[in-house]
């Protein structure tokens, strides 16, 4: 939408969704590689959600969580079905697959995120975010999901402890830094604040 305003010359202010830091915060995480998926499924997104059954099922030792409206019925994973507070399986979860919010919302919690919607849009690191305005978690952009690639990126980013802690710990101050509940509501004023200038 906002690049459709644009193109209208219009200067549209985006405000990304804020995420409430304390309510979503890291939990303790178990010994074996847990992988999360949030989101909605609806037919875009089905191939998504099978590769990555696919790519964890190739982990030595590693679990899947689903927190969808579908439940898929494969080896090794625990289909939660929908689930309305997320906080607690973010929590103690190495890794979060999905878009948008879940991706914010699986960093506050310490997890590497991984952007996969309709496409497979990666791992999200500091090399992709730091210099982004507004870091694009929508899942809608990249490549078609494969399961060997994304094996291969949550293999590089979690067998080694110390990548691994690293990058949670990034995901947690970034998700402080960037998305927090007080800026989002700061950003709001500021736009309203900002049309009703100069009015009586």
């Amino acid at each position: 939408v906002a690049r459709e305003l644009k193109a209208h010359g219009l200067a549209p202010v985006v405000i990304p969704n804020g995420v409430d830091t304390d309510r979503f915060r890291p939990g303790r995480k178990p010994p074996v590689l847990k992988v999360a998926y949030v989101g909605r499924v609806d037919a875009t997104k089905r191939r998504a959600l099978s590769e990555l059954i696919l790519a964890v099922r190739g982990i030595p030792g590693a679990q899947l969580a689903v927190a969808s409206n579908e439940r898929p019925a494969a080896p090794g994973v625990a289909a939660l079905g929908w689930v309305e507070d997320v906080a607690a399986v973010l929590a103690e979860s190495h890794v979060v697959c999905g878009a948008g919010r879940a991706i914010r919302e699986g960093m506050a919690c310490g997890a590497i995120g991984i952007v996969l919607g309709s496409r497979y849009g990666g791992p999200v690191t500091p090399d992709r975010c730091e210099g982004e305005a507004i870091p694009s978690f929508g899942g809608a952009e990249g490549d078609w999901p494969r399961s060997g690639r994304i094996r291969a990126d949550i293999v590089r980013l979690t067998q080694d402890a110390a990548t691994r802690e690293r990058l949670a710990a990034w995901s947690r101050d970034f998700a402080c830094r960037r998305f927090s509940l007080d800026d989002t509501a700061a950003a709001v004023v500021r736009v309203y604040e900002s049309a009703g200038a100069g009015r009586p």
